[in-house]
């Protein structure tokens, strides 16, 4: 009764009839249904998603650890070291991943290999390492403690020999400053760290001079007091490094002159380079001795 009596007065106060309320009613119906159905596609797509990922993620790691294995090792640019020896300094072998190895391995190299400067690691898939290495080319030695160590234009010790002979043809020879110490792969280490500094700017000097390829060896062991063979026969004297540059212009002057032309070993003086003169009486080899 109390029921009926509600109904009633629901409808007697209610402004919308019976059929607008069931038309509202359908409408948010409807929308429940579409709302629910979007979450269920979406979650639908998100499990393809998930689905596809893993299957994506499977066939990769298949592809690295089955497919993408090393089986050849290229060299570019040296022929002094094979595949397998660099595969072996790196710590890799023949059926690891081909990702396996990068730059960190390569970063190594130089520090184990001393003509190496810098490597770098590349892949050719499906089964190929790439090794690109750039090389330090001997361009100088000197004799330390009995031996023979061939040197790099930044003084990088790239070898060491027992016989001057073993050095090689077209490396100049250098006189350096105290050594501390010269160890394979590494910069000379001088007693005094400062002659590092002005012995490589001397030799970039050099290098940059129209004589570079005329000298035999280089007298650097005082700096006010340099000195230089060139073409076996010219002991030249360059007292100190001031207006280097000028001094080597003018040596490659003096020795293109015909008046150098047919005549034998002599001491050239560049100690002021706007007033070179040469003296014709070295008798017997050309050594820095024959300055005393």
């Amino acid at each position: 009764m109390n029921s009926y009596a509600n109904e009633r007065t629901d409808e007697r106060f209610s402004d919308v009839d019976r059929s607008e309320l069931h038309e509202i009613k359908s409408r948010e119906s409807l929308r429940r249904f579409q709302r629910n159905n979007r979450i269920r596609k979406s979650l639908g797509r998100l499990f393809q998603i998930l689905i596809f990922v893993l299957i994506v993620s499977v066939f990769a790691a298949v592809c690295v650890t089955k497919v993408f294995v090393i089986k050849n090792v290229e060299v570019v640019g040296t022929d002094r070291y094979t595949g397998d020896e660099l595969l072996a300094l790196i710590g890799a072998s023949k059926g690891d991943s081909l990702y396996s190895v990068g730059s960190g391995e390569a970063a190594s190299l130089p520090s184990k290999l001393s003509f190496v400067r810098s490597a770098r690691i590349t892949r050719k898939l499906p089964q190929t390492l790439i090794v690109t290495l750039t090389e330090d080319e001997p361009s100088y030695y000197c004799e330390l403690f009995g031996e023979y160590f061939l040197l790099s234009d930044n003084l990088r010790v790239l070898d060491r020999v027992y016989d001057e002979a073993d050095c090689g043809e077209g490396l100049i020879r250098l006189e350096l400053p105290m050594v501390d110490k010269a160890v394979v792969g590494d910069i000379v280490a001088f007693d005094n760290e400062s002659d590092l500094r002005y012995v490589l700017a001397y030799l970039s000097a050099l290098e940059s001079s129209p004589v570079y390829g005329l000298v035999d060896a280089f007298d650097l062991r005082d700096k006010f007091d340099l000195a230089m063979i060139c073409e076996s026969k010219y002991l030249v004297e360059l007292a100190d490094g001031e207006e280097l540059s000028t001094k080597l212009t003018t040596l490659a002057q003096v020795l293109s002159h015909e008046a150098m032309q047919d005549k034998g070993k002599a001491r050239i003086d560049l100690s002021d380079p706007s007033r070179a003169s040469a003296i014709f009486d070295i008798k017997g080899d050309v050594t820095f001795e024959n300055l005393s």
